[in-house]
């Protein structure tokens, strides 16, 4: 629905435009547009036309100068800043699972190379990796919940707590015009923020594990596991 509304407010801006333009070349004191459009259609004479013809050109100029300005000093600023901000964030998500997908294999293997943390960034890869039996009766995710200690959940959450900043600074900077981007970075900052308490006990282990599934994965309890990033795509379509 807010794609629709911006699409016709595009349509609107360039309707008056191409109306304005119409009102500059049809209106100006000298007729050549006029005269000629006259030789094609039956032009209706207006008492005190000069007027008139005055009024609706000054009502074209300021139109197209209106919009001029408004191009110039609010969408284009605008969309310089969104870009920029969806750069920035796009980096930051990156560096987010890096360090996340780092921590995870410290606490599954004690240890983990750079190119291990690249290639596990893919959601394909990172499930293949952790479904992987490393014993009869365990997978290597089960491996790492088991293992997990407080200071890699606090690892964890500190490396969440910043990427949730990133979210705040994106929802508080730039105007997202679409409902779907601006309703899921919502619902993401508040998962991040739900596991803002989580210690070694079970429970609390256990909820960390499904939203480290969620994101990392890309498991989605309706759809199943996704092609693509779904975050990466909400950054995509801001």
């Amino acid at each position: 629905m807010t794609k629709i509304r911006r699409h016709w407010l595009d349509f609107l801006l360039f309707l008056i435009a191409v109306i304005s333009a119409a009102a500059i070349i049809l209106f100006h004191e000298q007729p050549f547009a006029r005269e000629w459009v006259c030789q094609t259609i039956k032009c209706v004479t207006l008492p005190n036309g000069g007027a008139w013809y005055k009024i609706a050109y000054d009502l074209g100029i300021g139109g197209l100068t209106s919009l001029m300005f408004y191009f110039l000093l609010v969408r284009l600023p605008e969309g310089q800043k969104r870009r920029r901000v969806k750069r920035s964030l796009s980096g930051h998500y990156r560096a987010f699972r890096k360090d996340l997908i780092s921590t995870i294999l410290a606490a599954t293997e004690g240890s983990y190379d750079y190119d291990t943390v690249e290639k596990l960034l893919d959601q394909r890869a990172f499930r293949e990796h952790f479904k992987e039996k490393v014993s009869e009766s365990e997978e290597r995710w089960h491996r790492f919940l088991n293992r997990l200690e407080e200071h890699h959940i606090r690892d964890l959450l500190t490396t969440m707590e910043i990427f949730r900043d990133e979210i705040s600074f994106l929802l508080n900077t730039i105007y997202i015009a679409d409902d779907e981007p601006f309703e899921f970075f919502k619902r993401l900052s508040a998962a991040i923020y739900a596991q803002k308490d989580v210690t070694p006990e079970y429970d609390p282990v256990k909820q960390l594990a499904g939203f480290l599934w969620n994101l990392l994965a890309g498991w989605d309890w309706v759809s199943g596991y996704r092609e693509r990033d779904v975050v990466q795509e909400m950054i995509e379509a801001i």
